[in-house]
């Protein structure tokens, strides 16, 4: 089959944030019965596809599933070349997990290509323990200067739309790109006529 794209998404952040069962649940759409510390790194694949505009597009997403264990770092950074999407995950009932961001987002900067997107997501929302500061979080969110989501892995919707947000701006990127060839194009055409 071909693809209008191929996406790479990773997931980086702290053991128990919810990395695991967002893949799994998003890319095979049932929730992992007993989810078990990620060793290393666990490869999620995902056809989608999309109209917009009236253009059909067939797009494959990769997505890498890290550990958030310490021993692992190294491991994982060599699956951050080449990523599209690098989704910061956080527990929002951990301060742990909230205080991490900033090391996270440290971590990927130097490792990812200037135009991989970082999206920051807080996970568990259903929690009732958010030990998380509202302001505190809007601060990071704009000190940052990235995308955030808020959602509880265990609806399949909420990852849908967090999913689809992030494809909507690859093809909407797609389509500048296609127009500005075209318009390349007729540039080209029309000066040599020109002459």
């Amino acid at each position: 089959m071909t693809y209008n794209l191929i996406l790479k998404y990773l997931l980086v952040g702290n053991m128990g944030c919810g990395k695991s069962t967002i893949s799994a649940h998003y890319t095979n759409n049932h929730m992992p019965i007993n989810a078990i510390p990620t060793i290393g790194v666990e490869f999620y694949s995902k056809k989608i596809i999309k109209q917009v505009g009236g253009k059909t597009y067939s797009i494959k997403m990769q997505i890498w599933d890290t550990s958030g264990q310490e021993r692992y770092r190294g491991i994982i950074r060599t699956y951050y070349r080449n990523v599209h999407c690098a989704f910061i995950v956080f527990n929002l009932s951990s301060r742990a997990d909230f205080n991490s961001i900033q090391l996270w987002y440290d971590e990927l900067v130097p490792r990812v290509n200037n135009k991989c997107k970082i999206v920051l997501i807080g996970n568990k929302r259903d929690t009732l323990s958010k030990t998380i500061r509202r302001p505190d979080l809007l601060e990071t969110i704009d000190r940052l200067d990235v995308p955030y989501f808020e959602i509880c892995a265990k609806n399949y919707k909420e990852l849908d739309r967090v999913f689809d947000a992030i494809h909507s701006s690859f093809i909407d990127d797609a389509g500048r790109r296609e127009a500005a060839k075209a318009e390349d194009k007729s540039i080209v055409c029309s000066h040599c006529a020109i002459l």
